[in-house]
């Protein structure tokens, strides 16, 4: 007695019907990891935002204590602490251009290190500014303009996506499956 003839004939689509549901289930798992990878990966620049706007604070104090210092002299402390702190907030902006965010992070650097620290930084012959406030407002404004470049930057990168169709895939894998 031969096996095939006992067993009824099955049309090739139901014999292959799991196949659809199953692809859809896959692709739903693909989409909702991807989701989930960028989802994570918007946390942590989120996290490294709010670390650079920590750090442009720093700059800023560290900044006015460095240029309204009286005595020359004693001002190595405050001098070391305020290069430290620019070369970390270098450090975040070339971190988050990296990441895929699109802003200009040289000229950024560049305007708020020369603010922060003047031309005879770290010299001897470092002389008192004579427009301390002004220098201390343009260093403001330059990180201002910085940090609302980042914050555009950011946005733009995780705008609304046009494609919102593929949110649902998952549910419509799962719909697929159940049979009447």
């Amino acid at each position: 007695m031969e096996l095939t003839s006992a067993l009824p004939d099955v049309s090739p689509y139901l014999q292959y019907s799991f196949i659809l549901p199953a692809g859809l289930t896959i692709l739903g798992w693909f989409v909702v990891a991807r989701q989930t990878d960028r989802r994570e990966f918007r946390k942590e620049l989120r996290e490294q935002l709010k670390e650079l706007r920590t750090s442009m604070d720093e700059v800023r104090l560290r900044s006015a204590a460095y240029w309204l210092w009286e005595d020359v002299k004693t001002s190595g402390p405050s001098a070391i602490a305020l290069s430290s702190e620019v070369k970390r907030l270098s450090r975040y902006l070339r971190n988050l251009e990296s990441a895929g965010l699109r802003f200009e992070s040289t000229g950024l650097i560049i305007a708020i290190r020369s603010l922060a620290t003047g031309g005879d930084f770290q010299s001897r012959s470092r002389v008192r500014s004579e427009a301390d406030e002004e220098r201390l407002e343009d260093l403001s404004g330059a990180i201002e303009d910085a940090l609302s470049r980042v914050d555009n930057a950011f946005y733009s990168y995780f705008a609304p996506s046009k494609r919102r169709c593929l949110r649902w895939l998952p549910l419509g894998g799962a719909l697929l499956m159940v049979r009447e």
